[in-house]
């Protein structure tokens, strides 16, 4: 929304209101030069100066066309493709608009500057549909097609009063000013909501753009994100699949089932995904995800995010651990002093998990240093500084395994 309130504002919207604004002006002080002069001096004032009223006026149409437009296929967010493209003398659009225009410029100019609301409600609230038509459908002979004009009656339903309202006003502001009220600082508000009405009215289409059938478009940011809420809304109908599965013991299908639904968007989909399946009845298969999703994020150097997401599957089930050993050996890295206890756990079968995992030793020699110098339990540390010495007795010939049992006095 923020974005139809100030592109009227932004280039090149805003060198075309200070055109507006300064041309404008120019062009009503030429016509009041001579307006107490004989009728033909006045038409020729009117005369010559018509192309300036026309490159103005047909600018700003071709403007609110191209904002309006946007903004009803749900593109407000995005930039507007040929904005520049404003020249009234090459576009045929902006010569239909100031035709159109002339049906209330004539009213407003036969019946003067004293207006009453029972003159113009009529008006108001016809012209705005065949304004809005030849909008939609970027010609005279199309917008004001009966059919075309029945289907914007009866697609905006409730909200046709809203936008009839809002055209009728930026379109009658607009040409009521250019006729009596010259102001400069009017001039500059007034075309300024001119494009303003067309941004919001836009809007209005948008949210009516199912009974409206107006053709949408959507960025690729927001194709992306339907296509997320689109996998999402299929996921209850998954696990209900995923359920049937696990209850006959076919995890690894249902597995590969899932990872199917990923479908690659490992980022976005892992954490929903796995928050689904903690409410999931078949904790084996929220654990096989977790052991993969926690290998991404080790992959992707999100350590501290892995090492959080072991944790809780530790608490789920003892006997967890990573695909990997180097994977949790690297996370134990990542932990804190408080986490000495589980460090100690996951530590104290490596070798059974990873039997053939080259840190095996190493692996003894941490959990030796966690027990002696963060848990107190220099029985145990001690124990295993021993059992390295027999079962590894290459890491035990180096330097820093020799210097830890010296220094510790370690028989």
């Amino acid at each position: 929304m923020l974005n139809v309130i100030i592109r009227p504002l932004q280039a090149p919207a805003i060198w075309l209101l200070l055109s507006w604004t300064l041309l404008g002006r120019f062009a009503v002080m030429a016509v009041d030069i001579f307006i107490e002069y004989q009728p033909l001096a006045v038409a020729l004032a009117v005369g010559f100066m018509a192309p300036v009223w026309y490159l103005i006026i047909g600018a700003l149409c071709i403007f609110a066309h191209k904002h309006l437009l946007h903004v009803a296929r749900g593109l407000d967010d995005e930039p507007i493709e040929q904005i520049t493209d404003l020249n009234p003398f090459q576009d045929s659009l902006a010569l239909q608009c100031c035709l159109l225009l002339l049906i209330p410029l004539a009213l407003i100019g036969s019946l003067g500057a004293d207006l009453t609301l029972a003159q113009v409600i009529v008006p108001a609230l016809i012209f705005p549909l065949l304004w809005m038509g030849v909008m939609l459908e970027g010609s005279l002979s199309e917008g004001l097609h009966p059919a075309n004009l029945w289907r914007i009656v009866v697609g905006l339903n409730v909200f046709y009063p809203l936008a009839a309202a809002i055209i009728s006003a930026c379109v009658g502001l607009l040409l009521y000013t250019t006729l009596y009220w010259h102001d400069i600082f009017v001039f500059a508000g007034v075309g300024y909501l001119f494009l303003l009405g067309h941004g919001l009215a836009g809007k209005i289409l948008y949210w009516r753009r199912g009974p409206l059938f107006l053709r949408t478009e959507r960025s690729p940011g927001q194709l992306h994100a339907a296509e997320a809420a689109a996998r999402y809304e299929t996921l209850d109908q998954l696990l209900g699949e995923l359920h049937q599965l696990c209850n006959t013991g076919r995890l690894t299908q249902a597995y590969e089932l899932l990872d199917a639904h990923i479908d690659g968007d490992y980022e976005e989909m892992d954490p929903i995904i796995h928050e689904r399946l903690l409410e999931f009845q078949h904790q084996r298969l929220t654990l096989r995800h977790a052991a993969h999703y926690i290998e991404r994020l080790f992959q992707a150097d999100r350590r501290a995010k892995a090492w959080t997401l072991l944790k809780s599957c530790v608490e789920l089930d003892d006997g967890f651990r990573p695909i990997d050993g180097v994977t949790l050996f690297e996370l134990t890295d990542v932990a804190g002093r408080e986490d000495a206890l589980l460090i100690d756990q996951l530590l104290s079968d490596f070798s059974s998990i990873y039997p053939q995992n080259e840190l095996i030793a190493t692996a003894k020699f941490r959990r030796a240093r966690v027990l002696i110098e963060l848990l107190d339990n220099a029985e145990d540390g001690h124990s295993v500084i021993r059992e390295i010495a027999e079962s590894h007795p290459a890491f035990a010939g180096e330097a820093r395994y020799r210097d830890y049992r010296a220094k510790h006095g370690i028989e």
